[in-house]
């Protein structure tokens, strides 16, 4: 089910973000950080807000992209091209994009051809039934190897603690340097889909009787047991942008 535009114009200039940053990233584009309501200061010593904004390198040389977004009802004119044009000057070398949702009046079209690019682009809602299910993991059957070989009855008997979920049997994280209860390393293990699975612990110790066990990894089952009476049905929204090209920029530029 789709329903029609009902963001808020801040809500708006986020979604065109998203957009442009899931674009990127397809494309391949590394470490481009792309900024919403962004302050820029101009040649001329104004400060202009922009609505998205991103900078990256080609050829050795930065580029800027900034980016107007009007979530109207209108169409946009002449006169607002113009006063982007002119922020976009007083930036610097710089690539714009004019996003809106009702497109343009054909003398903001000329205004901004060679300029700029023209995009209208509206959100869309789409409403899909969905439902959580209440799902608990549990580690079991865990065996666990050491650092070095310890005794059949000491490996036995913190085996034993560690299934009977002895709380004097404490775990020692090297990697903060701090002890760490039994539920939290379970929750280090716990994994989504049941199986079995060998999991890296060199940063752990276990602890019994204030002796030190320094381990290696441990392999264990998960076992998940849903509960069809808890689960909780639902509406999921989705809100998807789509877009059309009004004006293209010129070649070479993002």
């Amino acid at each position: 089910m789709v329903h029609k535009n009902n963001l808020t114009p801040e809500e708006y200039e986020i979604l065109v973000k998203e957009f442009y940053n899931n674009i990127l990233k397809q494309e391949k584009y590394e470490n481009i950080d792309v900024k919403h309501n962004v302050k820029i200061k101009g040649e001329s010593g104004a400060t202009h807000q922009i609505d998205v904004y991103w900078e990256y390198w080609m050829a050795g040389v930065k580029k800027i992209v900034c980016i107007e977004c009007k979530n109207w009802r209108k169409k946009v004119e002449k006169g607002h091209i113009s006063s982007f044009i002119a922020v976009l000057n007083d930036i610097g070398p710089v690539n714009g994009i004019y996003v809106t949702t009702r497109g343009y009046q054909s003398g903001a079209k000329r205004m901004a051809k060679n300029k700029m690019q023209l995009l209208v682009a509206n959100p869309e809602t789409r409403k899909y039934e969905s439902s959580l299910k209440f799902v608990h993991s549990k580690v079991v059957d865990a065996e666990f190897y050491y650092e070095v070989d310890l005794p059949i009855e000491v490996q036995r008997e913190l085996a034993k603690h560690f299934s009977c979920q002895d709380h004097n049997c404490m775990y020692y994280d090297h990697s903060i340097d701090a002890y760490i209860s039994q539920n939290e390393f379970e929750n280090y293990l716990v994994r989504e889909f049941s199986g079995r699975y060998t999991e890296d612990i060199s940063n752990i110790s276990l602890c019994l009787k204030e002796e030190m066990y320094r381990c290696k990894r441990v392999s264990y089952n998960i076992v998940c047991q849903e509960f069809p009476h808890l689960t909780l049905k639902g509406i999921t929204e989705v809100v998807e942008l789509v877009t059309e090209e009004i004006l293209s920029v010129l070649p070479g530029h993002i």
